[in-house]
Formats: structure tokens, C-alpha cells, sequence
């Protein structure tokens, strides 16, 4: 990498990080891959993904589901930050 592409990239990086779009960036990632994530019948179900710092929402249509994707938080939480390839959550509320 010369010097000029790692002065880009720093700028990028500052400016990702200065106007907090790292965190919408994350974000945009995890509703990309959210079915490769949670597999088709819970990405079919989701309404909303939303990241707020490391925490993720996320908002289901069913009450059952809404129950069982609560108790498996952990596991979601884990297959997120795996396919993010970074450790982008630490905790998950689910809602409707």
C-alpha cells in the first residue's frame, strides 16, 4: 500500500468515526446478511434491524417468534459478530 492510499485511508477512517457512520455502516452489513444469519423464516419475519452502538434491535411481527428469539440472543449474537468479522454487538433486545 503506498503512501498516498494510507493517508486515504486514514481520512476515511477519521471521517467514518467523526460523523459516526461506522456504527450505520455495521448496520447496513447486518441487514444485507440478516437472512444468511438467522436463516429465511426469521429474516422473513423481521421488520426492523436497528444497531445502536453494540446494541442490536430487533423487531419481529410474531409474538412466539419474539419469545424464541429471545431466548436465543446468544446465538444470534455470536452468528452477527462472526459474520461481521468483528465483535459489533454485545447485547440484543427483541421487540415488536
Amino acid at each position: 500500500m503506498s503512501n498516498e492510499e494510507k493517508n486515504i485511508s486514514q481520512v476515511l477512517d477519521r471521517m467514518f468515526e467523526r460523523y459516526k457512520l461506522n456504527s450505520k455502516l455495521t448496520e447496513a452489513k447486518l441487514i444485507q446478511q440478516w437472512s444468511e444469519i438467522v436463516g429465511p423464516l426469521i429474516a422473513k419475519h423481521t421488520d426492523k434491524l436497528e444497531l445502536k452502538g453494540k446494541t442490536l434491535y430487533i423487531h419481529v411481527s410474531n409474538p412466539v417468534l419474539k419469545n424464541e428469539l429471545f431466548y436465543q440472543r446468544e446465538q444470534i449474537m455470536q452468528n452477527c459478530n462472526l459474520h461481521l468479522q468483528e465483535q459489533a454487538i454485545e447485547k440484543i433486545f427483541v421487540g415488536h
